[in-house]
């Protein structure tokens, strides 16, 4: 039986209306920031070179389903 697909880590709540950066599958948080620019500089620095950047929904906002 072949291995299931990997699943993306969970945002935490404190992450919340930040920017996350995530490695290149897009499967683990690098960093996060109050603006895309510093993750970005967050996640270049622990060696991520090509990092994936989305904003966190708000905590508040009642999101359900995935990023």
């Amino acid at each position: 039986m072949p291995d299931p697909l990997p699943f993306a880590e969970v945002v935490p709540l404190e992450l919340g209306g930040q920017w996350i950066a995530w490695d290149d599958a897009g499967l683990k948080i690098i960093a996060s920031g109050d603006s895309a620019e510093a993750a970005t500089a967050a996640a270049k620095a622990a060696g991520v070179a090509e990092p994936i950047i989305e904003k966190a929904p708000p905590a508040d906002s009642g999101f359900v389903g995935r990023l």
